[in-house]
């Protein structure tokens, strides 16, 4: 037969010999099972237990008290025959024969220096014993806040001999995950602070190890108004005077070129929630995020916490900052399925972990006759969908810091934050950035990636000449990028992107076509594929991937150049109808370029609308007064095909715009 299992970290909860929850009702009753669990093979006399839980009361009173208790939490447990509470004269204990509790058992783990003992027992203590459990007795709320100190003391002792274990095999990832989680227990603890920098240093990631040293020493004069202590502070100063560079990869998983996590935004993809009222698509909801978290790994600039890691959170009532710390996640992605009938509905949010505030949310609700193809689809949008949401979330986090002493992680995003805007200023402001994140780490292949293209649009959108030697260059830059991480889909799409500009077109559709394959929710790759095959001629097949861009990421902030890109394919195909739909829809979202204008002027050009023609080349000129039809020819330098130029071209004539 079975026991009774009787959880005390977090919320007290009591299961049967089936797994089924048992609810004991009333506090008082509770604190009892509490007790008694806590000091199994232990009898308790009524004195004793009567003084813990009612010592305000008589001592006639609090017996009778006692005595009702009891009966009331035989009856809860459905314990009739006495099986599980153990009466024996003036004694009252638990049979332990017939009851495990996982504070008792953490207690004996916790013994052992063995690895798989230390992580069994830190598995169990996944929060405070009893939390937020009080009864207003003060002899009891004393017992329990001593033993809530032992356990946690217990806890930290585990995680520290753990982690030191961990560091000793060379397995720096899990020593620091450990030692994040000991610091969710005492964010005070210097010498948990001082253990995590050493960590990072051994592990190679010398400027996470600086960034810790940080954290320290803004909590302790915080907190306690008060400084690092002097091996800190020694400690700190050898890693600012070491010469050995900040930005190996750690010994567990070298990849050249890749940033180390210290580096990069951290993200933990936490189980999703089944709500569905049978509760029959756990394997779906587990499905779902298995998947969420295979497709963010192909974003090479996003580190993404391991799968058991994050499903040791399943089923657990949690503050998503304490699992940010203990996990060393910026962000937490969270969400839930719901089925009805033939419908399903999944919602998933993106929370910023420092703070707990949500950056953004959505709800998909498909059919499910190929219920496969639909969680194919969700996690598609979804990982497509975040990554630009991430990309922004970090871009505003680090434009807002002083530009003193930048890492160079900080001036690459500074340089997103200021490519996004989509001006010629900004674009020579992101291109500064790029450079300079360059400049500090010669192997970061992601700003190699992003310089290139933000120098392709300098000169398709903006005052750059497309002369040979900008054109190599980006080539170049996007190689070297592609050099740096060969399996990373943004530095094939910037290769793609700066063939494209040369006009190599079948180059270019090979690696944008590559980049795809290595992370197929790339919403810009996708646009890029259908740019090279638009102007190669194959226009029909532009369409779909530019649906496919729209589709995938539908906030994405290159989102109306995947539309204007697509009306301009529309064009080429003389479906001006569609060309006008599509145009618009670009010219509405705020951070469109004048070329969406111009497209929709030429399409209407074309439909004899002279009347909204003038409408949008007025509105086109106050945006861009020097655009002229010979501006816009010369801004399609990279397209071939004189025949759709021309025709471009004409419908701007047609609408009037100077030659």
């Amino acid at each position: 037969m079975g026991k009774h299992a009787i959880n005390l970290f977090g919320r007290l909860s009591v299961l049967d010999a089936d797994g089924a929850e048992v609810q004991i009702s009333g506090k008082k009753p509770q604190a009892l099972l509490a007790f008694l669990a806590l000091n199994p093979g232990q009898p308790q006399s009524r004195e004793r237990l009567a003084g813990l839980l009612w010592g305000d009361r008589f001592d006639d009173q609090a017996r009778q008290s006692l005595r009702q208790c009891v009966s009331k939490l035989r009856k809860s447990l459905g314990d009739g025959s006495g099986e599980i509470l153990l009466i024996e004269g003036d004694q009252i204990s638990l049979n332990m024969a017939d009851v495990v509790v996982d504070a008792v058992i953490f207690e004996s783990l916790s013994k052992s220096d063995t690895s798989d003992a230390m992580t069994a027992a830190i598995d169990l203590f996944n929060a405070p014993l009893l939390s937020g459990f009080y009864i207003k007795q003060a002899e009891f709320d004393d017992w329990l806040e001593h033993e809530r100190e032992h356990h946690s003391e217990l806890a930290f002792n585990i995680f520290e001999r753990l982690a030191q274990q961990q560091s000793t095999d060379g397995k720096f990832e899990n020593a620091i995950l450990t030692a994040r989680r000991a610091l969710a227990i005492d964010p005070l603890s210097e010498k948990v602070h001082r253990t995590l920098m050493q960590f990072y240093a051994d592990s190679g990631q010398r400027s996470a190890a600086l960034k810790q040293y940080q954290i320290c020493s803004d909590l302790l004069e915080r907190e306690l108004d008060a400084e690092p202590d002097a091996a800190t502070q020694k400690l700190h100063k050898e890693l600012l005077s070491s010469q050995s560079g900040e930005a190996e990869a750690p010994k567990e998983s070298v990849v050249p070129g890749k940033k180390t996590s210290g580096d990069k935004p951290t993200i933990a993809v936490l189980p999703f929630d089944d709500m569905s009222a049978a509760k029959d698509q756990e394997y779906f909801a587990n499905g779902m995020t298995e998947d969420i978290i295979t497709a963010l790994t192909k974003y090479r600039w996003l580190s993404i916490i391991a799968r058991n890691s994050s499903f040791s959170y399943k089923g657990k009532s949690l503050d998503l900052r304490q699992v940010g710390v203990e996990l060393g996640a910026n962000y937490i992605v969270e969400g839930s399925v719901r089925r009805a009938d033939n419908r399903i509905r999944i919602t998933a949010q993106l929370i910023d972990a420092e703070t707990g505030n949500h950056i953004w949310a959505n709800k998909y609700d498909r059919s499910i006759e190929d219920i496969f193809a639909v969680q194919d689809e969700i996690t598609e949008t979804l990982a497509a969908t975040i990554e630009p949401e991430l990309a922004l979330a970090e871009a505003q986090r680090v434009a807002t810091k002083s530009t003193d002493n930048l890492a160079a992680w900080d001036c690459y995003h500074i340089g997103l934050f200021h490519a996004y805007n989509f001006s010629n200023a900004e674009n020579l402001e992101a291109q500064k950035y790029f450079r300079k994140a360059i400049e500090i780490d010669p192997n970061f292949g992601a700003a190699y990636a992003r310089l290139s293209y933000t120098m392709i649009l300098s000169a398709v959108y903006y005052e750059a000449e497309p002369t040979e030697e900008l054109l190599d260059e980006a080539l170049s830059l996007a190689k070297r990028a592609a050099e740096i991480d060969n399996q990373d889909a943004g530095a094939h799409f910037a290769v793609g992107r700066a063939h494209l500009a040369r006009g190599e077109y079948d180059v270019s559709v090979d690696e944008l076509k590559t980049a795809i394959d290595l992370n197929p929710s790339m919403a810009m790759a996708h646009c890029g594929l259908g740019d090279s095959l638009a102007y190669a001629g194959q226009l029909e097949e532009s369409i779909a991937c530019f649906d496919d861009a729209i589709r995938l990421s539908p906030h994405d902030p290159y989102r109306w150049a995947f539309l204007m890109y697509g009306s301009l394919a529309y064009l080429f195909l003389k479906q001006h109808d569609k060309a006008i739909e599509w145009a618009r829809q670009a010219i509405r979202l705020p951070n469109s370029h004048y070329r969406s204008n111009a497209v929709l002027i030429s399409a209407l050009g074309h439909t004899g609308q002279t009347e909204k023609a003038q409408e949008a080349l007025s509105e086109l000129l106050k945006r861009q007064p020097d655009y002229s039809c010979k501006v816009a020819r010369n801004s399609l330098f990279y397209v071939k095909d004189a025949g759709q130029v021309d025709h471009y071209v004409e419908g701007l004539r047609l609408a009037g715009l100077p030659e």
